[in-house]
């Protein structure tokens, strides 16, 4: 049976890939990013199947009329891919509260404003009586498990977003399904940047290829790499050893270095 599917993000990375595996499984998506272009070149690709619905997931106002906006807005949404989000990293000694806004923009309060816009359209799906849950997916990071270097905006932002999808879950689980997706790191336009080793990396296509596999799965967390979650995991069991061992080791900042002092 073909669903509905919205996905934010959709442009580029993760969010791309999903569109893509999702309409060539034969499913109408709605493919939403900020970049018209990049809508247009994924439209291009299967153009029975995806409809741009370009927005801003941090501007309220795009987000409270996104539906309405629409000449032929979908009726019902069997699922949503939570895949917008940015990454800005935080060098001390300056703590800019402007970079926490920007992040927090778009990665925790752009979760709310699709949860918000997509609710209604996902409980239409529900009375349909279909044999699977209507289901979120929020893409959030395997940053938010344990503190990181550099990660004091990033991996807040999801931490935050995985909170709040659990704390929904709790209270919209019996309906609709929510699972948060944890990926290491996967080779995209956001990690294209990064200036330090990323271990384990992974490919865009086989990221995409595997939460893809577990999209219809009842999973709260879907996370990989497991090595990378597993040295994390580690972490977390000893935290001591962590913050006093390990993660002063990959730390730039010093006190009394070139970086500044406090």
């Amino acid at each position: 049976m073909q669903q509905n599917w919205w996905i934010t993000g959709a442009g580029a990375g993760l969010g791309r890939e999903l569109a893509l595996n999702l309409a060539a499984a034969g499913h109408r998506v709605y493919a939403s990013s900020r970049s018209s272009s990049d809508l247009a070149a994924l439209q291009s690709l299967y153009p029975a199947l995806i409809t741009p619905v370009p927005v801003d997931v941090s501007n309220t106002e795009a987000m409270t009329n996104l539906w309405t906006a629409m000449q032929d807005p979908p009726t019902c949404l069997h699922g949503i891919i939570l895949s917008a989000g940015i990454c800005e990293y935080v060098d001390l000694p300056v703590l800019d509260e402007a970079v926490f806004r920007r992040v927090m923009e778009v990665n925790f309060f752009g979760i709310v404003l699709a949860c918000k816009a997509a609710l209604p359209l996902l409980y239409a799906a529900c009375r349909q009586n279909q044999p699977v849950k209507p289901r979120i997916v929020g893409i959030g990071s395997l940053s938010s498990c344990l503190g990181l270097p550099r990660a004091e905006a990033y991996g807040a932002s999801k931490a935050a977003m995985h909170y709040f999808l659990d704390s929904l879950r709790s209270d919209i689980g019996r309906d609709i399904a929510v699972t948060v997706v944890q990926p290491g790191f996967v080779a995209t336009r956001l990690t294209a940047g990064n200036d330090f080793s990323m271990p384990y990396l992974w490919s865009v296509e086989r990221a995409a290829s595997h939460v893809f596999s577990k999209l219809w799965l009842d999973r709260t967390v879907i996370r990989f790499p497991w090595q990378l979650y597993l040295f994390m995991r580690l972490g977390n069991l000893f935290p001591d050893f962590w913050y006093r061992h390990v993660a002063p080791r990959l730390s730039r900042y010093r006190q009394d270095g070139n970086t500044g002092s406090l």
